[in-house]
């Protein structure tokens, strides 16, 4: 159910005085090895990251890398895994797709498996956010196909709540917007991605105190949250131009977006957020479409959250 590899090359990339960030901060790649894909998609406060790669039979499978060693997460049984998020106690929020073509979610913790279902789900659930106390987020999907947005949910104590932002322009629709939640920090605010009926694609951040924000990358037509840490930073990506780029957005604010570009690549993507403020995410070059590769940004003088029940 789980193999373990172990990594043999992990390459250390100086930042050039272009990026900015300090020229103290690295990144580094994350391939699992073998694959002829890899997204790195969550991080948490002791290092260990989650994401999905693609074998060379072209099927996908979660990953998760611990000091230095690769494991296997595939849920049994399924035709595809994906795993999204870690927790401080190394919980695993992901999705899985089962041989009937329904989308599932799933926690992997202690070596087991627990799958989510909203009830209000038809096609799928689909499990993007766990928190050190275990409330999970997510999306689920009302005859919507995979890659079309559904609707946002929370999780505590296993009951299901549908949230409902704003539209992009901060307004109350008449009708609940396309969203999904991507993460939620030991804090519990929340932060996702949503299409208005507007068809405008825009990021959104629900505090503790259950008020929204609407996150808008200047002069981008698409901006998608994806990461939340303890002290509020928010990492996500930003389409300008029809090309991706990372950001990361400071503790409550949401103006002063910093671009994330891993050097030399074509498009690049962040996704999750540790409490130190490693920054992982996904790149690719220039040459095949669909070919991407993990990666991790340290990045210097960023100080802990400094709260042991961080992500």
């Amino acid at each position: 159910m789980v193999n373990i590899k172990t990594i043999h090359v992990l390459a250390l990339l100086a930042i050039t005085g272009a990026s900015p960030f300090a020229l103290a901060d690295m990144y580094v790649p994350v391939d699992f090895p073998g694959a002829i894909s890899t997204d790195a998609n969550g991080i948490n406060a002791s290092g260990t990251i989650v994401g999905g790669y693609t074998d060379q039979a072209g099927v996908p499978h979660g990953f998760s890398f611990t000091n230095g060693v690769f494991a296997t997460i595939d849920y049994p049984g399924s035709t595809s895994t994906a795993a999204i998020a870690v927790n401080a106690r190394g919980d695993i929020a992901g999705f899985f797709l089962d041989t009937t073509g329904r989308w599932h979610g799933f926690v992997f913790a202690n070596g087991q498996f627990f799958v989510q279902d909203n009830p209000l789900a038809t096609t799928g659930t689909f499990t993007l956010g766990i928190n050190a106390s275990g409330t999970l987020v997510g999306e689920f999907k009302v005859g919507q196909a995979f890659g079309q947005l559904g609707f946002a949910w929370i999780q505590r104590h296993g009951d299901y709540a549908q949230l409902t932002p704003p539209d992009c322009r901060g307004e109350t629709p008449a009708h609940p917007v396309q969203a999904f939640a991507t993460a939620i920090n030991s804090r519990n605010d929340v932060v996702g991605r949503l299409i208005d009926a507007a068809g405008q694609q825009c990021a959104w951040r629900l505090d503790k105190n259950g008020v929204y924000s609407i996150l808008t990358f200047p002069g981008a037509s698409l901006t998608n949250a994806r990461g939340v840490n303890a002290v509020g930073e928010v990492v996500g990506v930003s389409r300008v131009n029809g090309v991706n780029h990372g950001f990361v957005l400071p503790p409550d604010d949401v103006i002063d977006f910093i671009s994330i570009d891993f050097p030399g690549a074509a498009s690049t993507r962040a996704l999750g957020i540790n409490s130190r403020g490693d920054i992982v995410g996904t790149y690719a070059l220039a040459g095949p479409a669909g070919v991407g590769h993990g990666f991790v940004l340290t990045r210097d003088n960023v100080g802990d959250a400094d709260d042991p029940g961080e992500d």
